[in-house]
């Protein structure tokens, strides 16, 4: 069965991520319900009175989403960036919170599972002489593996292939360095819900992902129950 998460539990696990102060939660949280306006994640506006249910999914999207707060971003600028780019970079989740004792669990198995998450910001576009377009942000954030970053940062070769990207710029980069962030994150998880295992938060960053990109990864994660892994 899919984990599901209320509201407080997820405001909870990121305020304690951010190290938000007890005296500032209401300020914390009224961040949170600025991307639950602007419908992000999607299924985390549900009017008035109805109860949020957040999958795994919807939680590590936030989670980004106040990742890329962090770094000044307006909520409505963050929201373009990770809907237009989320098929891109999705499927290195599961990838990156898959245990090292374990990278036989993928078949075929991997031999590494460090990536950073790269993006350009560029705040001022809506002043830029081009102005300001939704598909500008296509492409905009990356994912490569920590092996290449250097060559990535030097060579400024990052985006999608075929796609000439019209925004940023290769000198200014923002990085999230993946697998210890998610395992931050899904350390503060499983102390709110001690129900949930490390297993339970893999299966489901894997199945939550989309045919295409479930299938792009060329590799399938075969678990069965919870089995006691372990990050």
């Amino acid at each position: 069965m899919s984990i599901e998460l209320t509201y407080a539990e997820v405001e909870a696990v990121l305020a304690g991520l951010h190290h938000i102060a007890d005296d500032k939660r209401v300020a914390f949280k009224a961040r949170l319900k600025h991307f639950q306006r602007l419908k992000f994640p999607d299924g985390s506006n549900t009017g008035t009175g109805k109860r949020v249910v957040y999958t795994i999914d919807m939680f590590v999207k936030l989670a980004f989403a106040i990742e890329l707060t962090q770094i000044g971003m307006s909520p409505k600028r963050i929201v373009h960036i990770l809907r237009l780019n989320w098929e891109l970079c999705a499927g290195s989740i599961p990838l990156a919170i898959t245990p090292r004792a374990h990278f036989d669990k993928w078949q075929p198995p991997i031999s590494h599972n460090n990536y950073v998450w790269m993006l350009s910001p560029e705040s001022l576009r809506d002043l830029a002489e081009g102005g300001e377009d939704d598909l500008d942000y296509y492409g905009l954030l990356t994912v490569i593996p920590m092996a290449d970053l250097e060559h990535n940062l030097l060579v400024g070769d990052v985006g999608v292939e075929g796609w000439e990207r019209d925004m940023g710029a290769d000198y200014r980069q923002t990085i999230i360095v993946l697998r210890p962030f998610l395992f931050s994150l899904v350390g503060l998880l499983m102390e709110v819900r001690p129900d949930i295992s490390i297993v339970d938060i893999w299966r489901d960053t894997y199945e939550s992902l989309s045919d295409p990109v479930r299938n792009g990864l060329d590799r399938k994660l075969v678990i069965g129950g919870n089995n006691g892994i372990n990050p």
